[in-house]
């Protein structure tokens, strides 16, 4: 296994600069989540930010944020597309706003019932996300990585940053010409070498992988 190192904000633009370079080469992980030099979720300097949320919960506390920041703009695109954090539905897509909002773009995902989440869900939702992501342009995705996550039992950081990792290495093995967009990991100080552990497996096909069909 190979143990990456944590990459800071600053080693971004070396990274995006690199179509070339290695799929790992494409990641970032920010540990300051919850640090003095976080500047809040509604803050955060980013092209996509994505939002995930639960069936039973699909309004969190980082949405109502974004959402005050927004005056109200995320909570009425989430009524108007019947958004309730099922795995079904639609992803809602909300514009940012310049100079108030730190992101361009707010992507938010639904997970469904937290026992039903797997690997495959974390798989087909990094699809959703890069998919989005190509067709806005955005050359930075960020991926926050909230604490006491309700998915942790299904699935683990070291595990959810493996597969993310193996989708975008499919991706641009069948999509060699297409620019990457940098996937950047925004989390605790904990959480980052779980994540960089996860990096670094090499991409591996699960036993019923749909994209190898």
């Amino acid at each position: 296994m190979i143990k990456l190192p944590i990459l800071t904000d600053e080693c971004a633009h070396s990274c995006q600069s690199n179509a070339n370079g290695a799929v790992q080469q494409r990641f970032i992980i920010t540990p300051t989540m919850g640090t003095a030099s976080d500047p809040g979720i509604d803050r955060w300097q980013t092209d996509l930010l994505v939002l995930t949320a639960m069936s039973h919960s699909h309004f969190t506390e980082g949405m109502r944020k974004i959402d005050t920041a927004l005056s109200g703009q995320l909570a009425q695109a989430l009524e108007q597309s019947e958004f309730r954090g099922h795995r079904q539905d639609q992803p809602v897509l909300v514009p940012g706003t310049p100079g108030v909002s730190g992101a361009c773009h707010y992507l938010v995902v639904g997970l469904g019932q937290y026992r039903y989440f797997g690997g495959s869900a974390v798989c087909d939702l990094f699809g959703t996300v890069l998919d989005q992501a190509l067709k806005l342009g955005a050359a930075k995705v960020t991926l926050p990585i909230p604490p006491n996550r309700q998915t942790s039992r299904q699935v683990n950081l070291k595990g959810t940053a493996a597969v993310i990792a193996c989708r975008l290495d499919h991706f641009a093995k069948a999509n060699p010409k297409v620019k990457l967009p940098l996937i950047e990991f925004f989390c605790t100080a904990q959480a980052a070498r779980h994540l960089a552990a996860g990096l670094g497996i090499a991409p591996s096909s699960c036993q019923q992988c749909p994209l190898e069909s």
